[in-house]
């Protein structure tokens, strides 16, 4: 009997010290593999840090580090294959927007802007960052890049700025210096026609906040350029009977063609919106109101 213990002993004995071999291994191959990854991430941010300037930005192999530190070991093999490219940054910016989120997809856009060929896709990446995205120092850097390179064609410098206001509060007493003063007396009463002139875009929230509907929707194609497509997202039917409340007439008229409602058709007509009397009149069979449309039709509305 003690025999058989001692034996049932001897064989547990093994196995604890087998698997604490195995345990020790794994430790040792563990913190090897970390060693490396850290003496890899330190190589991959001292040559990042001397391709950046040829992309016109600067990233301190610090502050690169600390940025890497952030991603698993489970994806650092991407990372180190980017060694291997003949332009490694690009490689490695779309690896850091795909494993960091918004700041790694901030950091690509700026990269992509650092050259030519690339140029235009950066832009519109940094656009989208700022408005879909809400992120606040890529709406910063549309406000200096509108400034010091118009030949991007972005929006004016006091859009991306009243942006910055709306997202952060920041700098909100210089961006209301932007808005026109009428505006700030009397949004509705005095500068309707400047606003159609000049749509700066803090005289035309001014404006929509004192419910006139069609400046609400000139506000929101300044903030949001994409939102100028009548076919956008953003255009939903609750968006368009809100607007069509406050009396826009290119919101009625979007929204009654969209669900073929004849009478908001025939409000958004009577607001000065000829798109919609057009639409009236290739149905209109009484010669009445026939001859009233194409009345609203040549006077504009």
């Amino acid at each position: 009997m003690k025999k058989e213990w001692f034996s049932i002993l001897w064989i547990l004995a093994v196995i604890f010290g087998i698997v604490a071999l195995i345990s020790v291994w794994n430790q040792k191959k563990l913190g090897f593999k970390r060693h490396r990854m850290i003496e890899e991430k330190e190589y991959l941010c001292k040559k990042i840090s001397q391709w950046m300037p040829q992309y016109g930005e600067t990233l301190e192999p610090a502050a690169c580090e600390n940025l890497l530190a952030r991603i698993g070991m489970g994806q650092w093999p991407d990372y180190r294959s980017c060694l291997d490219e003949k332009d490694p940054l690009p490689c490695v910016s779309d690896h850091l927007c795909r494993d960091l989120g918004d700041e790694g997809c901030l950091m690509k856009a700026r990269i992509r802007m650092g050259h030519p060929d690339t140029l235009a896709g950066g832009v519109k990446e940094l656009v989208g960052l700022c408005e879909q995205k809400n992120r606040v120092d890529a709406c910063a850097l549309l406000q200096i890049l509108a400034t010091e390179r118009p030949e991007l064609g972005l929006s004016a410098p006091k859009v991306w700025h009243s942006r910055v206001c709306q997202l952060s509060g920041r700098n909100c007493t210089t961006a209301q210096d932007h808005a026109l003063h009428e505006c700030l007396a009397s949004p509705i009463g005095t500068c309707m026609d400047r606003l159609e002139a000049d749509p700066d875009p803090m005289g035309l929230f001014l404006a929509c906040q004192a419910g006139a509907g069609r400046f609400c929707r000139r506000w929101a194609e300044v903030m949001f350029p994409h939102v100028s497509r009548p076919d956008d997202p953003y255009w939903s039917d609750v968006q368009l009977g809100q607007l069509c409340l406050l009396q826009d007439p290119v919101s009625c008229a979007r929204l009654g063609a969209a669900r073929s409602f004849p009478p908001l058709l025939t409000h958004a007509c009577s607001l000065g919106e000829t798109g919609a009397c057009t639409k009236l009149l290739d149905t209109e069979s009484d010669p009445v109101r026939r001859k009233f449309l194409e009345y609203r039709i040549s006077h504009g509305g």
